[in-house]
C-alpha cells in the first residue's frame, strides 16, 4: 500500500531516526507485524521544531482563503484514499471495517469544517475614547505548536489536531501514537499531496522509552508557541508542567469518569440501547465511554435485567474488538479482580477471551459496586459495566459529581424540569440528555477539573492556535 510509510516526516522529507532505530507496530486481533517506523528522540524532534519555524515564516501570511483552499483539497484527497485508509487503521487499531470507515467519515468531516473556519477568523475594530486613533484587534496564528495524539481514534483525532491548527495559520510538530502511528503518516502524506507546503507538517515517531523525552523536548523548546495533547489524565499533568515555566499555552483534553444516570422517569428501552453505543464503543476505550452505571432504584432490576440481556449479544472477535495493547489488557483484568475481591456480582464475563486473542477480554457486567472500587474511582477504558443503585435525584447527582473527572456524563429523563435541573448540576463539559456520544464539528469539545482544559471543535478550538492582538494607530 502506497500509504503504508515506514519512515517519519520532516520539513517534507521522510526519514529515519538519526540513530537509525525502529520499532514494530503489530494488530491488536492476532499480533502480526505491520510494519516498522522510526524510534525517534529529542535530536530528531529538534530538526522537526526547526523546519515547522522555518515554514511559518511563510505559512502564517497565507490568506485565510488560500488556507482553506488547500485543506478542502486535502479532503477531498483523502475521500479519494478511503479505502487503503481503512485497511491501515483496521490494521494498527484492530478496529472492525465498519468502525474504521465511521473514523475516516468524522475525519473528512472535520477537515471540511475546519476549512471553512479558515475564513472565518475574523477580528474587530474598536470605537476609539478620544478623537485621532485607530484601535484594531487582530487573531493571529500562535506559531509553532507541537501535538501528541492518541492511540484509541488516531486518524480521526490527529488530523482534527493538524488541520485546527493549520487553519489557524499554524505549523506543527505531531508526535502520533506509539501504538498507532500509521494513520497519522498516511494522512500527512496525503496533505502533501494535495498541496500543503514542506514543514507545514512534521511528524517525529518514537517508542515508548522516547515518549516522555520528545513530549518534554516540545514543551521545552522556545519556538513551540502552544501544546496540543489528548490521552491520560496522568500525562497531561506532566505536560501541563513542562509548559509551565514557559508560560506556554496549552489545551489538554484528558481522561474522564463519564457518569451514566437512569433515573426512575427514563425511558429504559431506550437507556439500555444507547448503554450499548456508550459503553462498548471500541471496546470501551474512549474518552467519553460511559464508566459508571448509576440506576435509581425503582428501575433498577429492569435496567440490569435488559442490559444483561442485551450484552448477551456481544461476542469478543466478532462485534468487539481487542483491548489496544497488553497494558491495557492488564489494566482492565486488574480493575474487575478488585471488583471482585471487594464484593461485586459478575453477572457477566469476568475473564480473558484468550481463545479469540491475546488481548481481549468478555463484554463484562457488574453490579454490587461501592465507591472503593477502582471500576467506579477509575477510568476503566475497557468492556465492563459497572452499576450502582441510587435512591434520590440528588444522591444520583453526586455520585456523578463524585469524581476528579468532568469529561462527558449522560442521563435519561422524562421529566422536563428533572432535565433541566440535571442539565445545570452535573459537573461535566458535555452532557447528553437522551442520547449518546454526538460531537458534531460545530461542538465545542472538552472537559473541567481533570479532565482538561481548552476546547476542540467549533471556532473555539480555533481558539486554541490563536492570540488577540491589540493594535493602536494614533495621530490620524
Amino acid at each position: 500500500m502506497r500509504l503504508l510509510k515506514d519512515k517519519a516526516i520532516i520539513n517534507g522529507e521522510w526519514v529515519s531516526a538519526k540513530s537509525k532505530a525502529t520499532f514494530d507496530i503489530r494488530n491488536p486481533r492476532n499480533g502480526e507485524k505491520i510494519g516498522a517506523v522510526p524510534h525517534m528522540d529529542a535530536t530528531d524532534t529538534e530538526l522537526a521544531i526547526t523546519a515547522a519555524y522555518e515554514a511559518f515564516q511563510t505559512w502564517q501570511d497565507v490568506t485565510g482563503d488560500q488556507r482553506s483552499a488547500l485543506l478542502k483539497k486535502w479532503a477531498e484527497v483523502v475521500q479519494a484514499n478511503g479505502e487503503e485508509l481503512c485497511e491501515i487503521l483496521s490494521a494498527e487499531t484492530g478496529k472492525s471495517s465498519g468502525d474504521a470507515q465511521m473514523e475516516l467519515t468524522y475525519l473528512i468531516s472535520g477537515i471540511e469544517y475546519f476549512a471553512e473556519e479558515a475564513k472565518r477568523i475574523q477580528g474587530e475594530i474598536v470605537s476609539s475614547p478620544v478623537p485621532g486613533k485607530k484601535l484594531l484587534v487582530e487573531r493571529q496564528p500562535l506559531g509553532v505548536v507541537g501535538l501528541i495524539t492518541p492511540w484509541n481514534f488516531p486518524m480521526m483525532l490527529g488530523g482534527k489536531k493538524i488541520v485546527t491548527a493549520l487553519a489557524a495559520g499554524c505549523t506543527c510538530v505531531v508526535k502520533p501514537p506509539e501504538d498507532a502511528p500509521l494513520s497519522t503518516l498516511s494522512i500527512v502524506q496525503l496533505a502533501h499531496d494535495a498541496g500543503i507546503p514542506k514543514g507545514v507538517i512534521n511528524v517525529v515517531t518514537c517508542d515508548r522509552p522516547n515518549a516522555s523525552e520528545i513530549g518534554k523536548a516540545l514543551c521545552e523548546s522556545r519556538l513551540i508557541a502552544g501544546m496540543s495533547f489528548t490521552g491520560s489524565t496522568a500525562v497531561g499533568k506532566i505536560l501541563y508542567q513542562q509548559c509551565g515555566p514557559h508560560i506556554k499555552r496549552i489545551s489538554l483534553e484528558l481522561g474522564g469518569n463519564s457518569p451514566y444516570l437512569v433515573f426512575d422517569s427514563a425511558n429504559v428501552d431506550l437507556a439500555v440501547q444507547l448503554a450499548m453505543v456508550s459503553k462498548f464503543i471500541h471496546c470501551g476505550q474512549a474518552c467519553i465511554a460511559a464508566n459508571r452505571f448509576l440506576v435509581q432504584e425503582k428501575v433498577y432490576e429492569e435496567f440490569v435485567s435488559k442490559l444483561t440481556e442485551a450484552i448477551k449479544t456481544i461476542k469478543a472477535g466478532e462485534n468487539l474488538g481487542p483491548l489496544m495493547n497488553a497494558n491495557q489488557f492488564k489494566r482492565v483484568c486488574g480493575f474487575v479482580e478488585d471488583a471482585r475481591s471487594k464484593g461485586a456480582k459478575i453477572i457477566l464475563g469476568g475473564q480473558p477471551a484468550k481463545n479469540v486473542g491475546e488481548l481481549f477480554y468478555q463484554p463484562t457486567l457488574i453490579t454490587g459496586v461501592t465507591t472503593k472500587m477502582q471500576v467506579y474511582t477509575d477510568e476503566i477504558f475497557g468492556p465492563v459495566a459497572a452499576i450502582v443503585k441510587f435512591k434520590t435525584e440528588e444522591e444520583g447527582v453526586e455520585m456523578a459529581n463524585d469524581t476528579e473527572k468532568g469529561l462527558g456524563a449522560y442521563f435519561f429523563s422524562q421529566d422536563v424540569s428533572q432535565i433541566f435541573r440535571v442539565s445545570k448540576r452535573i459537573q461535566s463539559g458535555c452532557v447528553w440528555v437522551n442520547d449518546t456520544i454526538f460531537v458534531p464539528d460545530a461542538a465545542p469539545f472538552g472537559g473541567i477539573k481533570e479532565s482538561g482544559i481548552g476546547k476542540e471543535g467549533s471556532h473555539r478550538g480555533i481558539d486554541e492556535f490563536t492570540y488577540t492582538k491589540f493594535i493602536c494607530i494614533g495621530s490620524l
